[in-house]
């Protein structure tokens, strides 16, 4: 909740400071475009999934970059189409790969608890077999209901 009230607070301190460097009309005009730039990133959205999906698939970019690519443009849009000078900033670098990659390589940081740890998986095995007791693990309802 404090980080929302200070949101709110920024927001408003920037908002007024730049409209009344620019007036009022100019900033009805810059939430317009705003609105509508946000729009057009959203509708747009499938072709830049695609690309981004191909480049991964040719080993151009990793897992993390995948998700970079795509999920903070999403945000982005979402931000561009809140009305406000501070979330229109926001919104329009994470519009920027570069920016989006520089922000996950630093907030990612490698987990090496596990690096040492081969972890196997049961479902690539044709042989892998559950270990149970079948004869102990079975109700039989049927029996039961007929007592």
């Amino acid at each position: 909740m404090i980080y929302f009230i200070i949101y709110l607070l920024l927001e408003t301190l920037f908002s007024v400071e730049i409209s009344s460097q620019i007036g009022g009309l100019n900033t009805f005009l810059g939430i317009v475009i705003s609105v509508i730039i946000g729009i057009y990133i959203l509708k747009n959205l499938k072709y830049n999934l695609a690309s981004t999906i191909q480049e991964f698939s040719t080993g151009g970019i990793d897992i993390n970059q995948l998700k970079s690519r795509n999920i903070f443009p999403i945000v982005g849009a979402i931000l561009l189409i809140i009305p406000g000078f501070l979330t229109d900033s926001i919104g329009l670098l994470l519009q920027f790969s570069f920016f989006t990659d520089l922000l996950t390589r630093k907030a990612h940081t490698p987990n090496t608890h596990f690096d040492d740890v081969e972890i196997q998986d049961s479902f690539q095995d044709r042989n892998y077999k559950p270990n149970l007791k079948y004869d102990d693990d079975i109700i039989d309802v049927k029996k039961d209901l007929d007592k």
